[in-house]
């Protein structure tokens, strides 16, 4: 028997929407954003295939934000870094039975093997695998740098953000993404979306992207958005006539 479709639900379009302003989202936010201005204008990284670019970018990011001036006090007792494992899938604590469903569905359609994941990057307390205090978890990124970006990549990455948000309290997710245009991922969101795959609750206002559409553009913050009166198709014209 086919599930009956939420009319609701199915005209609600998730897209990007540009902000400006980037200090409201707090220091961490701005320290990566500002982190990302000196990697392009200095190059401070290596480019040679896409798996080592995206690799030493993210290395490159940790040291600049480590290195932000005049905010040293503010990192007190925090740890910068990238590749820890979190468990997000084998004991997933206070979150509603449906999510759990869903959240269990889009994995094995996205066919997640292990329990554990590494995010690209991290500002947090410490290195705990099961650390679910709040205030511990400053943000969370993933990243993808190569220019010929895949669905399948992209969903991967998007769905990690979204439980990281729901299971392990970050917050702010950062979805990091270099050489790919707006539209395009607009359009990755419009299908992730249509395969009802998991979008957490938690991710109003919380779920970002730090987007440079070239290497030699400047980057620029968009929230994850949702509005019911407004069509894929439209948006899509609209990001590409801006």
């Amino acid at each position: 028997m086919k599930r009956k479709r939420n009319s609701k639900e199915d005209s609600t379009i998730y897209y990007l929407k540009k902000r400006e302003d980037i200090s409201s989202y707090g220091l961490y936010v701005e320290m990566c954003y500002k982190a990302m201005l000196h990697l392009k204008e200095h190059k401070g990284y290596e480019v040679s295939d896409n798996k080592l670019y995206e690799r030493n970018y993210i290395i490159s990011l940790a040291y600049m934000v480590g290195k932000y001036d005049g905010k040293e006090e503010k990192m007190s007792g925090l740890i910068v870094g990238g590749d820890n494992n979190k468990s997000v899938f084998s004991e997933i604590y206070n979150i509603e039975s449906d999510d759990k469903t869903k959240i269990e569905c889009t994995r094995t359609f996205l066919k997640f093997s292990t329990d554990y994941v590494a995010p690209d990057f991290v500002i947090h307390k410490n290195n705990r695998i099961q650390d679910f205090n709040g205030r511990n978890q400053k943000l969370i990124i993933e990243a993808k740098t190569k220019s010929n970006l895949e669905f399948a990549d992209f969903c991967r990455d998007f769905f990690k953000l979204n439980v990281y948000l729901s299971h392990l309290k970050f917050r702010y997710g950062i979805y990091l993404i270099i050489n790919t245009p707006i539209e395009k991922i607009n359009c990755f969101i419009h299908n992730y979306i249509v395969k009802r795959l998991y979008v957490s609750k938690k991710c109003k206002n919380r779920l970002l992207f730090l987007i440079q559409e070239k290497e030699n553009d400047v980057p620029s913050l968009h929230i994850f958005n949702r509005n019911p009166l407004i069509s894929i198709d439209s948006l899509i014209t609209s990001n590409m006539s801006g």
